[in-house]
């Protein structure tokens, strides 16, 4: 299974790339939970990079309970990729992963 993320720090310039290629989806979960800081939760309407390749994207479910910081290079990217304001916002770490069929379909 080959796949990427794209993570999105609160307090960053530009998302990190980070290879998730992987022979066992199991590890996928967890390796998430720590990217987020915690139980993950999918962003809606986040479904697609740029160019047109599928993809979800994940964050922290308790992130604004925990009052994370504002995220906002990965809300804009979430604007573009919703295609519409959200009225919402991003916050803490949020990841986007995406891949072949095999990693998308583990997912």
């Amino acid at each position: 299974m080959k796949g990427e993320a794209l993570i999105y720090r609160p307090d960053g310039r530009q998302p990190e790339r980070r290879d998730l290629t992987t022979s066992n989806p199991e590890s996928l979960l967890p390796m998430l939970q720590t990217l987020v800081g915690g139980d993950i939760e999918a962003v809606p309407m986040w479904v697609s990079l740029p160019d047109g390749r599928a993809c979800v994207a994940f964050c922290n479910e308790e992130g604004k309970l925990d009052e994370l910081p504002f995220n906002p290079l990965a809300t804009a990217a979430w604007y573009r990729a919703a295609r519409q304001p959200m009225g919402d916002e991003l916050v803490g770490t949020v990841v986007v992963v995406f891949g072949d069929e095999e990693f998308m379909e583990a997912l």
